[in-house]
């Protein structure tokens, strides 16, 4: 066909009809035309044009026509080794000349009863049309009605399935005597399709008896219709929830990272570049997280539709019709009164760690819990604690899981992978921080695991993230609103705000803060004699407007910078330069010495809390407790801890100068903002309060589930 005129896709699809007709008959392979303009020529569909030609040819003779097409030019698409609910049915066909593929079908979905079975009882009935001027062998009226209604009820989720499984019963209903009820129920009887076509049938008023069909296949078929309007991520989290605990994991990788080679493959559209390939695994992960939710909810329904059908053995990958496992209630005495309660800690950085608020709450919390006779595992990141450290509670078990260390996929890997190794162990309940970790809610959920979540702040208003990534944190929010059993919320703003955008509630539980006592001033720098702010490096602590500010404040007062981005960047470089050049400005980074920091705050003149978004602040907590003279950003949520223990300054540089300046220079009012917010500290919020409040939390949860086993 080179160089002449190139085809319209009906035409071609005609043409390609005729063709394997005619290869099929000059290699003596039996073969049928099915659905498309033989769907139109039998009047049981409405004329258009389909993007393929559908072929359906006997079982063992596949290999046979698909080679003698591959002869004429015709090569095999690449299909991607996925996860199907549905085995795969046909081998597709495409010609850099055609417009249109061929479909050689080696069986059809909805189809119970084994393929040779199908294929005779549907050439035994065969008819004939023209197509493009050619006698065809097809498949007859009755044998295309079932595959069309079968094609249409497999995705009801498309409108277009929907309005011609509409026009097929009103075919039907219709005095056609070619289409006979009896010779239909006949025909769904000898193709075990009576079970899967029974919609349809009950459409057309035909009382169907109950059929024989395969279990495991029509357990699979449910399944499948259930859930496909989740896409692609239905069949990934059937197949990951269902498969041997030691396949989990790797199933896991591949649905977040599917390898390079393959996914190319799988979509030619993809740039040849690095980063074009990055963009599309951030386009698949986006993509993944929005269809996630609804996605478990409809694998969840469709369990419950087929658990009379299922039988005990594993899902696989394997082109075959997959078989869900129905799990009996556990019977382990773990978590019984006699026997040590068991919790495990996902998405920090790990036990003992310093890099935030989670972290500071874990290192109290878990050897809280495990003096009250918890059996705690923490989970956290290679790299992020150090064996050796004094603080670290010996009764509080680690485990570090593999992710990608990166900005923006770091939080989502270490949790999933976490997520994997703590439903292999199944600890009798998990305490979930931050909402990115929703997405895995649902494998806890799935090995009967209650969560409480930590909720923490509104992340997806945050500026430090990317358009991609806030869409990321939101889904990953409704999929915490869906599937966390328990939400705790670090301040009464966020409740309200969870009520608002997701409808639920929780229970609130701040974070706390130490009392470290008196405590000796930081060398070179003296009581009440330096400006201190405490932050990570990202916009919304405003930390560009500080700079500014602290380039006039350091010509009056020596300013103290502790905090960085973590991922270097222009910010460090600001702070950097700015300690570099003028004499009173120090950055001292992160600073890992509670005790150092604590006492750089109880000896601070002003210490400036800049944070903009989120809950209870961690750091303003314990600067608090420490007794710090505070300025903060005016948000609801500073004024919500503060309450009046502050001077509240708007996010400008010169309303920031302006602050601090005034409590610089006024030390009586450093000292009553300094005995108000420690007293204020003390009495809302104490990390023994906080942490009596997290184990009532967990042992509601684990109550609970006892209830649900019983």
């Amino acid at each position: 066909m080179s160089g002449a005129t190139a085809l319209d896709l009906g035409t071609a699809v005609q043409l390609a009809h005729a063709l394997t007709a005619h290869v099929a008959e000059e290699i003596g392979v039996r073969s049928l035309c099915v659905k498309g303009p033989v769907l139109h020529e039998q009047e049981l569909r409405a004329a258009r044009v389909s993007s393929d030609a559908d072929v359906l040819v006997e079982p063992d003779r596949l290999d046979d026509l698909v080679s003698a097409l591959q002869r004429r030019g015709w090569q095999e698409r690449f299909v991607a080794d996925v996860p199907r609910i549905l085995s795969n049915h046909a081998v597709t066909l495409f010609h850099q000349e055609w417009p249109c593929d061929i479909d050689v079908h080696h069986g059809f979905l909805g189809f119970l009863a084994p393929e040779r079975d199908v294929f005779e009882t549907i050439w035994a009935r065969r008819s004939s049309t023209r197509i493009a001027g050619t006698e065809v062998v097809c498949a007859d009226p009755v044998a295309n009605s079932a595959m069309l209604a079968l094609h249409c009820l497999r995705e009801m989720h498309d409108s277009r399935n929907r309005t011609e499984l509409a026009g097929l019963v009103s075919v039907w209903t219709a005095d056609r005597r070619e289409l006979d009820a009896d010779d239909l129920l006949d025909f769904a009887n000898a193709t075990g399709s009576m079970e899967t076509l029974r919609p349809f049938l009950e459409q057309i008023d035909v009382d169907a008896p109950v059929g024989p069909f395969d279990s495991r296949a029509l357990a699979a078929w449910n399944l499948h219709t259930s859930s496909v309007g989740a896409g692609r991520a239905a069949a990934w989290l059937a197949a990951i929830t269902a498969a041997p605990w030691r396949e989990r994991p790797r199933l896991l990788a591949h649905a977040v990272l599917p390898p390079e080679s393959e996914y190319r493959l799988e979509h030619p559209e993809i740039g040849p570049g690095r980063r074009d390939f990055a963009a599309a695994i951030r386009r698949r992960i986006v993509n993944g997280a929005r269809t996630l939710p609804p996605a478990a909810v409809q694998i969840a329904r469709a369990r419950r539709l087929v658990a009379t059908a299922s039988t005990a053995e594993d899902m696989s990958v394997a082109a075959r019709p997959p078989v869900n496992t129905i799990h009996s209630p556990s019977t382990s005495s773990r978590g019984g009164d006699d026997m040590s309660k068991s919790v495990a800690i996902i998405g920090t950085r790990g036990y003992p760690s310093y890099y935030g608020g989670f972290e500071t709450a874990v290192r109290r919390i878990a050897p809280y819990l495990a003096e009250r006779g918890w059996d705690v595992t923490v989970y956290g990141r290679d790299g992020s604690t150090k064996d050796d450290d004094a603080n670290r509670d010996p009764r509080v078990k680690t485990r570090v899981t593999r992710g990608i260390e990166s900005k923006s996929l770091s939080t989502l890997t270490y949790g999933l992978s976490a997520c994997v190794d703590a439903v292999r162990r199944k600890p009798d309940v998990a305490l979930v921080m931050n909402v990115a970790n929703g997405f895995w809610l649902p494998l806890l959920r799935g090995r009967g695991i209650p969560t409480a979540v930590n909720v923490d702040g509104i992340e997806w208003d945050r500026a430090k993230w990317g358009k991609i990534a806030k869409n990321v944190f939101r889904s990953g929010a409704k999929a915490t609103a869906l599937f966390g059993d328990e939400l705790i919320y670090d301040a009464v703003e966020i409740s309200r705000r969870w009520k608002k955008d997701f409808k639920r509630d929780g229970t609130f539980i701040p974070y706390g803060g130490d009392d470290p006592g008196p405590l000796p001033e930081v060398e070179g720098f003296p009581h009440r004699g330096y400006i201190l702010i405490v932050a990570r490096f990202v916009p919304e602590n405003t930390i560009v407007e500080f700079l500014d500010a602290a380039e006039i404040l350091g010509e009056r007062w020596p300013v103290v910078i502790v905090g960085s981005s973590g991922y270097g960047g222009e910010l460090d470089e600001r702070a950097r330069s700015l300690a570099a050049e003028k004499k009173h400005i120090s950055w001292l980074g992160h600073v890992s010495d509670d005790r150092k920091l604590f006492a750089l705050w109880q000896h601070a003149g002003a210490y400036f809390h800049g944070h903009s978004v989120g809950g209870t602040n961690p750091a303003l907590v314990q600067a608090m407790s420490c007794g710090a003279p505070t300025v903060a950003r005016d948000t609801v949520y500073n004024r919500e801890v503060l309450d009046d223990c502050a001077i509240f300054a708007q996010p400008d540089s010169a309303s920031i100068v302006a602050a601090i300046s005034q409590l610089m220079s006024d030390p009586d009012r450093q000292e009553e903002l300094s005995v108000g917010a420690h007293a204020r500290g003390r009495s809302h919020y104490s990390w023994d309060v906080v942490c009596a409040g997290y184990e009532a939390v967990i042992e509601q949860q684990l109550a609970r589930r006892k209830e649900r086993v019983r």
